[in-house]
């Protein structure tokens, strides 16, 4: 029985490698862009199936990257393509140097048994370079960008609908649960929130806080490749989707979100601004039962009629008292790598297995995996991106002024919702993430300015103009 199971998945692992791999291999290698644009789809309806089970040691969606990628470098070496490098590859690459290259270097020293959810946690970081260069190499032109962007929102608007169908049908949920993995539920919070297809009710929330913003930022950016009526439906979607998981922190985000997208505009659309504004209001009208009970449970308003902290962020607050500021300090210059238990990298063992799970912060998560200077890379980050999204709206093209301020909102979403949890480590969320980023330097109009780029090429020519100078010339 063991043996036929064993045939029977190699077969399925046959089939899909040459009914899924090769023919996304052969299309990203003719045409880059086309096969980002599958790979905005295909990732966040495959970001929760679990790993190893349809693919060895990986989930489905990191084996559709690195088919892309795969097919990326064969068409630069087969063009033999000009690369530029621009300063945002600079940063992007030292962040994930420091987030990768620490860790590693701690275990690879203080020699002991490493399991392998310990090692595919270090490595994780370099899923952000690989979806960067993908999509800042794609060369997308205006149809493939169009492309790329509303295979990304039909991909939202899936998973905000299954997220609005787990929570009316119990049924339906037990199905998709039956497929794709689903986020613990903490003891302090037991009310049941949906993960749809991503693994965590919080990636539910910031997929469709991004998401949303993006199909915000074309609509007041008035963009002409792009249709009111279909940004509009995708905005209802999401806001559906962010309102069901009932995570306070995107809620938080979301009118400062909006509020940057206006500044980048420059001007204020009012016409767009009310028809958002109205689209949002029909999905809180929808779903205000369930934010009530929300409300009710989390204790939100006190005995006396004031506003109180929601319960499960007080007891978050104890817990980062109690536990992950120490152990964060313990960990400050290398971070946990060292003395993580199997499996809760990288809460350090000092930190009760059950709580292992439940940092709930980027910036703590990042000193306990990497210690203080992959803090201070992320916020360098941060900064740098923020910085290249709010440069983006002088752009004569109306695609990099929206994407920028798209992509500004995203940094802003991350730094804000990144004090609850860690957004940038849930696999649909990040790519999204980055995703944004790379498709604003694919598409800047002007060229790198001197000492800011870096040609890297692949012809004789270069070759024989080293030849041909003359001796002695610096």
């Amino acid at each position: 029985m063991h043996e036929a199971l064993s045939v029977g998945r190699s077969l399925l692992e046959v089939a899909l490698l040459s009914g899924v791999g090769l023919p996304l291999l052969t299309l990203t290698a003719w045409r880059p862009a086309a096969g980002c644009a599958v790979l905005a789809l295909l990732v966040p309806l495959t970001g929760g199936i679990g790993r190893g089970t349809v693919v060895p040691v990986l989930r489905p969606s990191e084996a559709l990257a690195i088919v892309v990628l795969t097919g990326l470098l064969y068409n630069i070496a087969a063009r033999r393509r000009r690369l530029v490098f621009v300063g945002l590859d600079l940063v992007i690459l030292i962040f994930v140097l420091v987030e990768v290259l620490i860790p590693l270097l701690t275990i690879l020293l203080r020699p002991g048994h490493v399991d392998s959810d310990t090692w595919l946690t270090v490595l994780a970081p370099i899923q952000y370079l690989a979806v960067y260069m993908l999509f800042s190499r794609c060369e997308p032109d205006a149809a493939s960008l169009r492309w790329i962007i509303n295979l990304a929102f039909v991909a939202s608007v899936v998973v905000a609908a299954i997220a609005v169908l787990e929570v009316l049908s119990p049924s339906f949920h037990a199905i998709v649960s039956t497929y794709y993995e689903e986020s613990p539920t903490p003891s302090w919070d037991p009310v049941y929130r949906p993960s749809s297809l991503v693994t965590h009710y919080s990636a539910v929330a910031g997929f469709g806080l991004l998401n949303g913003s993006l199909a915000t930022a074309l609509l007041v950016g008035r963009h002409p490749g792009f249709r009111a009526p279909w940004l509009g439906l995708v905005i209802v979607a999401n806001v559906g989707g962010l309102l069901v998981s009932q995570t306070w922190a995107p809620l938080v985000a979301l009118p400062i979100l909006v509020g940057a997208i206006v500044l980048c505009a420059g001007r204020i659309p009012w016409r767009q601004l009310v028809m958002a504004a109205g689209l949002v209001a029909v999905c809180v009208v929808a779903f205000l039962p369930l934010a009530s009970e929300r409300i009710d449970q989390q204790q939100i308003f006190s005995s006396s009629g004031g506003l109180a902290l929601p319960q499960s962020l007080d007891t978050r607050f104890r817990y980062w008292q109690e536990f992950f500021i120490p152990a964060a300090l313990d960990n400050l210059w290398v971070g946990s790598a060292a003395s993580a238990v199997d499996g809760d990298y990288p809460a350090p063992s000092s930190v009760p297995e059950r709580l292992s799970m439940f940092i709930d912060n980027e910036y703590l998560y990042e000193v306990l995996r990497a210690g203080v200077f992959a803090l201070l890379m992320l916020l360098v980050l941060f900064a740098a991106l923020g910085r290249a999204g709010w440069r983006a709206r002088a752009s004569p093209d109306p695609s990099a002024r929206t994407l920028g301020a798209a992509c500004l909102a995203a940094v802003l979403a991350l730094a804000i919702t990144g004090v609850t949890s860690e957004y940038l480590t849930f696999s649909a969320l990040t790519q999204l993430f980055w995703m944004l980023v790379g498709l604003l330097v694919a598409v800047r109009p002007e060229a790198p300015v001197a000492g800011d780029e870096i040609d890297a090429m692949w012809s004789e020519p270069s070759l024989a103009r080293l030849r041909e100078a003359p001796a002695g010339a610096a």
